[in-house]
């Protein structure tokens, strides 16, 4: 089948589900981080606009608005996205809620929070203000790394917040990415080593299993420290302490930042072994966790044991699993299987996956970079 044709019935089977799973029930869809989705799933998504008019659907998209570039350097990507949002904006069902930046007031008031609710000198408050371009996380993060950093300073003569003496403003990160880097960087080694392990795991995960895929086994008697002291930084705050211990990542972008400074070597060694602890804790029903095993196995050279897991997945033991995973493992396994032999079984993965994303109501987020498994 060619490409356009694959496109074009994957389409037509998508609305025809979503058009027999509506005839009795409401559905939210939520599409996040489109900016990065390719031509074929914005073609999809106005499909699918097309046909929620006449549906009790609703969509949504999340995006970063398209950046001012000139037409002839515009990337494919971009091309086609600007494309699918003009012809969305022409729907009339289509309204847009721009997400504008804090007002100088608001980063005031933010600022001021970060830091203990004390005075703030002028020229700090303004530097951060131009800085943080109303950005809240990015001024959160900015302002955690200067109090790190000693760059700003609480000067009780003056009974507030200033830049230091010594302050070299222009090592300061211009982009978030960096400031969470630069945190990262200068995090203890333990400390710094257990937050990379955890980003493997998920966004959110549970202590024990960071115990179990510990590099280093005689240090795992530490690890409780670390946990907390990532946890007091407000990089992974605590998310719950019952029935386990499990932390959450501040942000997605908190976990990627730690997770690509991995290499590649000990991401896969990292994902195959927290895919082995999973088989090893719960060998006896591990039908709850096929999908984060495909997921994890996705990410390592154990193609046969991705491929077990998919064929588990499609055989019908598969609870929910956000869209953006399903894609990319049907992805990942349609090429896995051509590489078996197996294209029969390829070419099914990418119906089965939107069956189940669609089926259940769950977040359709199509994406297609490989990104940390979530636990």
């Amino acid at each position: 089948m060619e490409s356009r044709q694959r496109s074009d019935s994957l389409a037509f089977f998508v609305v025809q589900l979503l058009l027999a799973y509506t005839q009795g029930n409401t559905l939210i869809l939520t599409l996040d981080d489109m900016q990065w989705a390719d031509s074929r799933s914005w073609d999809l998504v106005l499909d699918v606009a097309r046909i929620v008019a006449l549906r009790p659907v609703m969509m949504m998209l999340a995006y970063r608005p398209p950046e001012a570039t000139p037409e002839q350097h515009l990337s494919g990507i971009d091309r086609s996205r600007i494309a699918a949002l003009n012809e969305l904006n022409a729907l009339d069902t289509h309204h847009s809620i721009n997400l504008e930046p804090l007002s100088n007031i608001a980063v005031m008031e933010l600022v001021s929070a970060e830091l203990d609710s004390q005075p703030v000198e002028s020229e700090l408050l303004a530097w951060l203000i131009e800085r943080g371009h109303g950005n809240p996380l990015f001024i959160e993060e900015t302002i955690k790394m200067l109090r790190e950093q000693k760059t700003v300073a609480f000067i009780a003569e003056r009974q507030q917040w200033e830049f230091a003496a010594d302050q070299v403003l222009h090592a300061i990160p211009p982009t978030l990415k960096g400031v969470i880097q630069t945190r990262l960087d200068r995090l203890e080694p333990g400390t710094q080593l257990t937050c990379k392990v955890a980003s493997v795991v998920g966004r959110v995960f549970a202590a024990r299993v960071v115990a179990g895929i510990y590099p280093f086994p005689n240090e795992v008697k530490s690890l409780n420290n670390w946990l907390e002291t990532l946890a007091q930084l407000d990089i992974t705050p605590l998310e719950s302490q019952t029935p386990e211990l499990r932390y959450q990542f501040k942000s997605a972008l908190m976990q990627e930042v730690a997770y690509t400074s991995l290499l590649m070597t000990q991401r896969q060694a990292l994902h195959q072994a927290v895919a082995e602890w999973y088989e090893r804790e719960y060998g006896d029903d591990l039908d709850t966790f096929v999908p984060l095993l495909a997921d994890h196995y996705s990410h390592t050279e154990q193609w046969g044991r991705f491929l077990d897991f998919c064929r588990t997945r499609r055989a019908g033991r598969r609870p929910p699993l956000c869209q953006r995973r399903s894609l990319e493992l049907s992805n990942a396994g349609h090429q896995c299987a051509a590489r078996q032999g197996d294209i029969a079984f390829g070419a099914g993965l990418s119906a089965t996956a939107l069956s189940v994303a669609a089926k259940t109501g769950r977040s359709l987020c199509p994406h297609q970079q490989l990104r940390p498994a979530r636990a």
